[in-house]
């Protein structure tokens, strides 16, 4: 039997075989919807960061603990040390300037086996406020220009050690992020930390102005800076200014930036400063008076 006898006379298919082979078109699939798992994700979020504050000051709390604030310690002393350090090197470095992480450990091992107590601004401030008197032998321990390598490289130590130290804040490198600068999320965290304080020093008073007009350049609070256009030193009045209006900005960057408010200021590069004042004095006319010594007298002629 032929092929085509499998076939109808009309050409159609048998029965049994559209049975058998039958096609029908094939539903949609519904569509899943995420809604509901979006916002149980943004509702677990939102309740992270309404939780992360309250959470950080039971961190920082329980952890302040174990900082020594020399309260079993008798007051009665009238004085105290100050060392500052530039900075903490990871390696030895060449030039001087930094101190290798190695030599700060021992530094700080050799002062508390000498019986210092390392105390903070707080301290400071009720001492020269509150006449409040101090720990025997007590010391403040000093950094500056917010170094990055300083804080990884000296957290740990300070911590080993039980030791206090105060960070110079340079809100300008901050807000610039200057790759060599801690950046606001670690001095937030170094805001919450009871073996550190801030201190503001300065956004534009770290670098050289001019001194005179033969070139000679002195760090910004030594001298009143050289005005060439004018062939003039500015004015007290116009130091002053120069003064009054650098630190409101920083105060308020601090204020904003950090969790606690930071009301301490740090003069920047003192030693630096200090080995200059001599030649920047020799810069200034002697019928005009310093502003060295203007500035000694009251802190508000200080530039900021």
């Amino acid at each position: 039997m032929s092929t085509t006898d499998n076939k109808n006379n009309d050409g159609k298919k048998p029965d049994a075989f559209r049975k058998t082979s039958a096609w029908a078109r094939p539903r949609a699939m519904a569509r899943d919807s995420n809604v509901s798992a979006w916002l149980a994700l943004a509702g677990i979020i939102c309740l992270c960061l309404a939780l992360w504050t309250p959470i950080a000051h039971v961190f920082w709390g329980i952890r302040n603990r174990n900082v020594d604030h020399n309260e079993s310690l008798p007051r009665n002393a009238n004085c105290f040390l100050a060392i500052s350090y530039e900075g903490i090197s990871p390696v030895p470095d060449p030039s001087g300037r930094f101190i290798f992480a190695q030599d700060f450990r021992a530094h700080i091992a050799a002062l508390k086996n000498a019986g210092y107590h390392a105390i903070g601004l707080e301290d400071v401030r009720a001492f020269y406020e509150d006449h409040r008197p101090l720990p025997p032998k007590a010391i403040l321990l000093t950094f500056e220009n917010t170094r990055k390598n300083t804080f990884f490289e000296g957290r740990a130590i300070l911590e080993d050690l039980n030791w206090r130290a105060v960070m110079g804040v340079i809100t300008r490198r901050v807000n610039s992020k200057d790759r060599d600068t801690i950046l606001w999320p670690y001095l937030k965290s170094m805001a919450m930390d009871d073996r550190w304080d801030l201190a503001c020093e300065s956004s534009n008073g770290v670098g050289f102005i001019a001194a005179d007009s033969q070139g000679l350049r002195a760090p910004f609070f030594a001298t009143r800076k050289w005005l060439f256009n004018e062939s003039r030193f500015e004015s007290v009045d116009e130091f002053k200014s120069a003064s009054t209006q650098t630190t409101p900005p920083q105060s308020a960057t601090s204020s904003q930036n950090c969790t606690r408010s930071q009301s301490h200021s740090s003069f920047p590069s003192a030693t630096t400063a200090n080995s200059s004042r001599a030649a920047a004095r020799s810069a200034t006319p002697t019928s005009t008076p310093s502003p060295n010594s203007t500035s000694s007298a009251s802190s508000s002629t200080t530039r900021r």
